[in-house]
């Protein structure tokens, strides 16, 4: 049975990773959906592959720190499809690793312009034209960075963590109307040149933050998801299934968030 039949869907960030596969999977359900993401090469091989599988995708350049980037990528998707039923906010970014005091300003901008008002602006021109479409759900990939403090990320867990505010505030104004959930993710193979594998390595005694960093780290979390663990989570909460959930945070991190850090437990 396919979740998203007849639904129109933007998935920003849509070219790789969690976004891609958000995107085949939406698709797969019967949503047509546009990929939107900065890299337009790399969106239109996306679309393609998802086209050769027989599904509905098209390729749009968007820069979701501009806010008529975004506006114009939901008036031309409402223009060419007559509808917008779902938007996935998943662009990501990465800024400097380093403890808060050492880290310049600008090492701030690229996850707040990117993760947090990117988000926003999705969201916010977004809005208007779901509700000409009767109702949807907007989701967006959070990580549960915004959940518990970690060392040397405070740029990205600030933004995850405003995100959050985002998410719950909206929910409350469109209750009925729009859905409006986050999706927090652990470690996840992706591409961003920051990725929660590679500050782990950091952390574990192979990059320069090691240097300032405890001896307690990460070692011993799990595996990382593969990108369409997560993704089946953004279709749940995009389709029929989810028809009560709103303005929550779903955890999806393998239990990592759970687990106590190495060097912290009792006799250690």
């Amino acid at each position: 049975m396919k979740k998203l039949d007849g639904k129109v869907a933007i998935v920003t960030g849509g070219a790789s990773g969690i976004g891609r596969a958000t995107a085949e999977l939406y698709a797969e359900h019967g949503a047509t959906v546009v990929i939107a993401d900065f890299r337009k090469d790399v969106a239109d091989q996306t679309a393609s592959a998802i086209c050769s599988k027989g599904g509905v995708a098209v390729p749009f350049r968007v820069d979701v720190a501009d806010g008529d980037s975004v506006s114009l990528l939901v008036d031309e998707t409402e223009k060419q499809f007559g509808a917008l039923h779902i938007m996935t906010a998943n662009a990501g970014a990465s800024g400097g690793l380093g403890a808060i005091h050492e880290l310049d300003i600008d090492q701030w901008r690229p996850s707040f312009d990117v993760l947090f008002f990117g988000v926003l602006y999705s969201f916010k021109y977004a809005i208007p034209a779901i509700l000409r479409s009767g109702g949807g759900s907007m989701t967006t990939t959070g990580s549960i960075a915004a959940n518990i403090g970690l060392p040397y990320v405070s740029n990205y867990c600030a933004a995850k963590a405003g995100v959050l505010g985002l998410v719950r505030s909206i929910a409350s104004e469109q209750l009925g109307r729009i859905r409006v959930n986050a999706v927090a993710p652990g470690e996840t193979r992706t591409d961003l040149p920051i990725s929660s594998a590679r500050w782990a390595k950091e952390l574990n005694g192979d990059g320069a933050v090691a240097q300032a960093a405890p001896p307690t780290s990460l070692k011993r979390w799990g595996r990382e998801a593969d990108p369409m663990e997560i993704a089946a989570v953004h279709l749940f909460l995009a389709s029929d299934d989810a028809s009560f959930i709103t303005g929550q945070n779903i955890v999806a991190d393998g239990g990592k968030s759970i687990q106590p850090i190495a060097g912290t437990t009792p006799g250690n």
